[in-house]
């Protein structure tokens, strides 16, 4: 399970170098879940929304506080939250999902 960013999704026009390094990370998910399905090895990714991190809460308060409004639930995740994907993505449960990205984003993608 790579782990992108909501970022790698949209169109970040003032994040150009990370939006892109985030995108070329889905991507490589999708050729590796091509290359290595016939081995019954599943890739996917997670691409998580702000999260309630050191960064974030250390960062740019204005601009959290600007994610967290145009965020549908109108809140961060937590790190648990974005672990809990993770773990459905390693688990048997998801065992025919593969190439896939996961948004965890509160409802912005």
């Amino acid at each position: 399970v790579n782990v992108s960013s909501l970022a790698g999704i949209k169109i970040k026009p003032d994040m150009i170098h990370y939006a892109t390094t985030k995108s070329a990370l889905i991507s490589f998910t999708r050729h590796c879940a091509q290359a290595f399905a016939a081995d019954n090895i599943r890739v996917n990714c997670v691409a998580p929304g702000l999260t309630d991190t050191d960064i974030t809460r250390n960062g740019n308060l204005e601009m959290v506080e600007h994610l967290i409004s145009i965020t549908p639930m109108n809140r961060m995740a937590e790190p648990n939250e974005i672990a809990t994907v993770v773990k459905f993505l390693l688990s048997d449960d998801s065992s025919f999902v593969t190439g896939q990205t996961v948004p965890a984003c509160g409802g912005r993608c």
